[in-house]
């Protein structure tokens, strides 16, 4: 037995209360870990904004396994991410759909952001042509930001 085995089967013989105290302080542990979260650009450039937003979006959310940034053939301040994350649970049939997430009035440049969250199976369908992108939404000059390590 390999030492995630042991570990999952010890953490599974936990009560209830321990087991969420337990992994709550490994979670605590990991955060404090981090490095802080990267500066926004200083002036508004897309491709700049979009590595920004994806590498804060991987650095806060461990179910993030990627970020597809799908520049393509869309105004100058709009930024469009697909976020392929294993803990969502879309069906993977369901449309990919977009959450416009507007901008941070702080930052920089009038944009948007918008952000369609999409499972592993659905990526392997979009990629696939299986799964169609939204409207507008295509692989033009896409580019990849995954996780470091």
């Amino acid at each position: 037995m390999g030492a995630n085995d042991q570990l999952v089967e010890q953490l599974a013989n936990l009560d209830e209360a321990d087991f969420v105290t337990v992994v709550e302080g490994a979670r605590r542990q990991r955060v404090a870990r981090r490095p802080p979260p990267p500066e926004p650009p200083r002036a508004f450039d897309r491709d700049a904004f979009a590595r920004w937003y994806a590498t804060r979006h991987l650095g806060t959310d461990p179910f993030i396994r990627e970020v597809v940034y799908l520049p393509g053939e869309t105004a100058d301040n709009v930024i469009r991410l697909l976020e392929v994350n294993a803990l969502s649970t879309a069906p993977d049939d369901a449309p990919v759909e977009p959450l416009d997430f507007g901008a941070d009035r702080d930052l920089p440049g009038e944009h948007r952001l918008l952000v369609a969250d999409i499972t592993p199976a659905q990526w392997e369908r979009v990629k696939a042509g299986r799964l169609r992108l939204p409207d507008g939404w295509d692989f033009t000059r896409n580019q990849i930001i995954g996780r470091k390590g």
